[in-house]
C-alpha cells in the first residue's frame, strides 16, 4: 500500500505553525493531527500510532509527533544523528 505523502506533510506544517499555541497544552506528550487538527493524546509514539489506527485512521492521514520545542527537537534530531550515520556505514 503506498502512502500519499500530501496528508502527512499538510499535517506536519499545521503542526509547526501552531507549535506556540500547542506547546502550553501539550509539551512532552506525543500528538495525535488529523485533518489539521489534534484528535488524540499519548504518552508514547508507539501507543499513538496503534491508537490512531486502532481509532479509523488509515497509515499516511495521520502523524504522531511528540509536542517540544524547536530547539529542544534540534538537540533530539542532532544527538542520534552520529548512531544514524554509523548505523547506515556499519551495514
Amino acid at each position: 500500500m503506498a502512502v500519499d505523502m500530501t496528508e502527512i506533510k499538510r499535517n506536519s506544517d499545521w503542526y509547526y505553525a501552531n507549535l506556540d499555541s500547542l506547546l502550553p497544552k501539550y509539551t512532552g506528550k506525543y500528538i495525535g493531527i488529523s485533518d489539521c487538527s489534534v484528535v488524540g493524546v499519548f504518552n508514547t509514539f508507539s501507543d499513538g500510532v496503534d491508537e490512531m489506527i486502532g481509532a479509523g485512521h488509515r497509515p499516511g492521514s495521520f502523524i504522531v509527533h511528540q509536542c517540544v520545542d524547536l530547539e529542544e527537537e534540534k538537540k533530539r534530531f542532532f544527538s542520534r544523528m552520529p548512531r544514524m550515520v554509523f548505523r547506515e556505514v556499519s551495514k
